[in-house]
């Protein structure tokens, strides 16, 4: 092999060691032990600050029609006394109840306006089931709406729980639109015939399924994670080429990445 073949080679190794960096998805946010609380202002800024490839957030909306960034059913901070409904409470009684670090629970439109001042860090946004079809038709027109506004609708990837979801953003967004379904019954071929250009698991679905990483490489889907806390399966994920990890631990992930660059 000449020398030249030699660099050649070895360019092409280096280039597809980068190609193959999946992206850091710090799951609600950037919340270091003791820091902000999952889904605030605040755990967005930092994660900015970090640099971070991705931020996952949770959409819900109040009975009132306003969009919050809520992730499970009911209010994160909430007690016997002051329980509140993520879609079935009102947007004034859910923001009554302050996060743990005294901000509002923010709403998608605060969110989105401190999203748009950092283009490094790009949008997962998570939408959550509603109980109909209509409310779930509703929360995707208004996402787009404030998304437009803000110049962000090419900017975002999604995390859906069905495929009526699916269906209604292939329909409204950008065409090729990154989304990924979040139920892992369905299979990536599935997935992929009703609009998907991502094929999201949790970790445990991949690592006992390896054979789905095949099946979605051969439809060209792009391979999610969530959410994977330890060092030993971030590191199985890379090796299986994965794009996309979700992380409560994104400084972790990163001391991964660096110290593999450094092998």
């Amino acid at each position: 092999m000449t020398k030249r073949s030699i660099l050649l080679t070895f360019a092409l190794l280096v280039a597809i060691s980068v190609v193959a960096q999946p992206k850091i998805v710090a799951h609600k946010g950037y919340r270091p032990k003791g820091g902000a609380p999952a889904n605030s202002i605040e755990a967005l800024k930092m994660a900015q600050k970090e640099g971070f490839d991705m931020v996952e957030f949770d959409v819900n909306m109040s009975a009132d029609g306003e969009l919050l960034i809520l992730h499970g059913d009911w209010h994160p901070n909430w007690k016997a006394w002051n329980r509140v409904h993520a879609q079935h409470d009102t947007k004034e009684a859910i923001q009554a109840i302050l996060l743990s670090n005294g901000e509002k629970v923010p709403t998608f439109e605060e969110w989105i306006a401190q999203a748009a001042k950092c283009n490094k860090t790009k949008m997962l946004i998570e939408i959550k089931g509603h109980d109909t079809p209509s409310a779930d038709a509703k929360v995707v027109k208004k996402i787009q709406a404030i998304l437009k506004k803000y110049k962000m609708q090419d900017k975002v990837y999604y995390l859906v729980g069905h495929e009526f979801l699916v269906r209604e953003l292939v329909r409204r967004t950008p065409k090729g639109t990154p989304i990924a379904l979040t139920n892992n019954s369905y299979s990536p071929a599935f997935c992929h015939a009703i609009g998907c250009k991502i094929a999201g698991r949790p970790f445990a679905s991949w690592y006992k399924n390896p054979d789905f990483i095949e099946q979605a490489r051969k439809l060209g889907m792009e391979l999610m994670a969530w959410t994977v806390n330890k060092p030993e399966n971030i590191e199985w994920l890379i090796e299986q080429g994965f794009n996309y990890i979700l992380t409560d631990k994104p400084e972790m992930m990163r001391n991964v990445l660096e110290k593999r660059t450094t092998r």
